[in-house]
């Protein structure tokens, strides 16, 4: 249970600003890997918790986002030399709740960054159990937007973290 929600809801709303940051990262050493990683994990183990402990925001437990799933397929190697058993050709749209998204990071099997033009774009992502079915592929305006309406802060920048 968290009990100071609004402190937790200000802090994700500052991760929201960090992640955007991001997107014209040029650099990436060992420690901003690192840092990213936990940005996602704790800022999306964070937002469930809010949502179980914050009848305001059991509406967006329920929002459903569109995001592109790689069913699982033929084994192809991806750029960080794993085999990656998803069929990379083919995806299809599914819509997928903001709960279930939370749970794909916090049990994540595969957390795979990828990029466009040497920024960093999104992820592509599956818990053990969505693993056997495919992988979603979701962009950092995605969960930037899913932090943000967790903190209350829809289409809001920080002024002093304002990219």
């Amino acid at each position: 249970m968290i009990t100071e929600t609004e402190l937790w809801k200000e802090d994700i709303a500052k991760t929201a600003n960090k992640l955007l940051k991001r997107l014209v990262q040029k650099k990436w050493s060992k420690r901003s890997w690192f840092c990213l990683e936990k940005e996602l994990f704790i800022g999306f183990y964070a937002v469930r918790k809010l949502i179980e402990s914050d009848n305001s925001l059991n509406k967006l437990s329920h929002k459903k986002y569109e995001l592109l799933m790689f069913q699982r397929g033929n084994i192809i190697q991806d750029e960080f030399d794993e085999f990656v058993p998803y069929d990379h050709e083919n995806s299809q749209k599914e819509l997928v709740s903001v709960r279930d998204i939370c749970n794909q990071f916090i049990h994540s099997h595969h957390l795979i960054p990828f990029a466009s033009n040497n920024s960093l774009v999104g992820f592509l992502v599956n818990s053990e159990f969505q693993s056997k079915k495919g992988i979603y592929m979701i962009t950092i305006f995605d969960i930037v937007e899913i932090y943000r309406s967790c903190a209350g802060r829809e289409g809001l920048v920080d002024q002093k973290n304002e990219i």
